[in-house]
């Protein structure tokens, strides 16, 4: 929890300065356009951050690391889906790599 508590003290430093250039109207600009998405935000990555302490407290980290990796597949496929980004042959290369990897460690 240390380091997640000095990476959001990090972020705070450096973005303060940019929401305080941004101003009172920036700032309620940016809410109502993606209020939604900075309060889901907001509570899933600390609560993913804390899913992934516990799976390491009540499990061997030899299986929670690579399956972590899985996040990377789902990112991608957002990213495709989503934003439009191209699914080249590396990206397909590595989402299948981080896939069997992923198998073969729950087969063994």
């Amino acid at each position: 929890m240390t380091l997640n508590g000095f990476s959001m003290a990090g972020h705070f430093m450096v973005l303060t300065p940019l929401v305080l250039a941004a101003g009172v109207a920036g700032v309620q600009s940016e809410w109502r356009l993606r209020g939604s998405s900075i309060v889901a935000a907001g509570v899933l990555v600390p609560l993913a951050y804390t899913l992934v302490l516990v799976a390491l407290t009540t499990s061997r980290v030899s299986y929670i690391a690579p399956v972590r990796e899985v996040g990377i597949v789902i990112g991608a496929f957002l990213g495709v889906v989503f934003l439009g980004e191209g699914y080249g042959i590396t990206r397909v290369l590595g989402s299948g790599l981080i896939v069997a990897g992923v198998i073969g460690i729950a087969a063994g």
